[in-house]
């Protein structure tokens, strides 16, 4: 039995296999990229300071803020009239639902080389940051903007290049001073507001955390955590969690069975793809990070790692560190003692 969605950038479901398939939301619009990597440099002072009623969200290096009470990823199939911003990529449903007129939408994509209608280049923008959660660390402060013009429907259409990540910030706004705020405040950042670093760390090896004895995955009472979703080279999706969630998560952490999950029968599970883990970094008010690596794709080696412990990914648990993010996710079924649909 095969279940799943179409995948984008090479996620694709084992011919044979038993594919559960999570849509946590519409899919997003990004494809893959080449091996670039961002050179974090030195510090750079001041922090991203991110205007009352906006959050911050970061791509493949680009960070922007947009309204708070915005969707994320509220696009494509199934989308509705609420504005979203459209970042990541994931499993995504095969359909497409037309974008409404009236919606508003910021999209951080991996940039095709194009003008849109061959629009003359503008200005050239600079951006500044800092280096902690909360903070964005800027590289770059080149980019080229596009001037906003107004599209038959009343949205205001503009978009920012980004040649250093080869992305590009495209908004549709029905306000053009939203839609000015939102390309003003791109920034290429090495590590986002949310404490994720841009570049996708080598491999699945982990910092081993300072915590207590016993056979905890991390310690109790974090004061945040951030989730970083990595593709093959950059970021795709990054959130913080903060006060009860990330205690939550941290609890759920704790009480997952000690070893790595068992390995699907090759009979059933053709994936033998590279999958990138998510990361989970648990920030404490009295100590230092601790990172845990989630490894769910594929046939084998799925597990939780931190360093000095390995314990078992449960459905539960993988759908409180990925329904967060508003991506859709598949894994090889079972995971562990879950039922198989058979």
């Amino acid at each position: 039995m095969l279940m799943c969605g179409r995948w984008r950038h090479s996620r694709r479901c084992g011919r044979g296999g038993l594919v559960a398939f999570v849509g946590v939301c519409a899919a997003a619009l990004l494809v893959g990229c080449g091996d670039r990597v961002l050179d974090a440099g030195s510090p750079q002072p001041g922090a991203a300071q991110v205007p009352q009623g906006w959050r911050a969200v970061s791509s493949v290096g680009v960070e922007i803020f947009v309204p708070a009470g915005w969707k994320t990823n509220d696009t494509r199939c199934g989308q509705t009239a609420a504005p979203s911003v459209v970042r990541g990529h994931g499993a995504e449903r095969g359909c497409l639902t037309p974008e409404p007129p009236s919606k508003d939408v910021a999209v951080i994509d991996y940039f095709d080389g194009k003008m849109p209608d061959g629009a003359p280049p503008g200005e050239h923008a600079k951006v500044d940051g800092g280096t902690r959660p909360g903070s964005a660390h800027v590289v770059d402060e080149v980019s080229e903007k596009v001037e906003l013009r107004q599209r038959r429907d009343g949205r205001w259409e503009g978009r920012l290049t980004l040649t250093e990540v080869g992305a590009h910030v495209a908004v549709r706004v029905r306000d053009r001073n939203v839609a000015q705020t939102i390309l003003d405040s791109a920034r290429i950042v090495a590590v986002d507001t949310a404490g994720c670093a841009t570049n996708a760390p080598t491999g699945k090896k982990v910092r081993p955390g300072l915590f207590g004895p016993g056979n905890v995955m991390v310690p109790a009472s974090p004061i945040s955590v951030s989730v970083c979703r990595y593709g093959p080279a950059l970021l795709d999706a990054s959130i913080l969690l903060e006060s009860g969630n990330a205690q939550r998560l941290a609890t759920l952490l704790n009480h997952a069975d000690l070893g790595p999950n068992p390995n699907s029968p090759p009979s059933t599970c053709g994936d033998t793809g590279n999958h990138e883990p998510v990361r989970l970094l648990f920030h404490y008010a009295d100590r230092g990070d601790t990172e845990v690596v989630v490894s769910f794709e594929g046939c084998t080696d799925r597990r939780l790692d931190n360093g000095r412990r390995v314990a078992q990914v449960t459905p539960q648990l993988l759908a409180s560190v990925m329904n967060p993010l508003h991506l859709g996710y598949g894994y090889s079924a079972p995971l562990g003692d879950e039922p198989t649909g058979k």
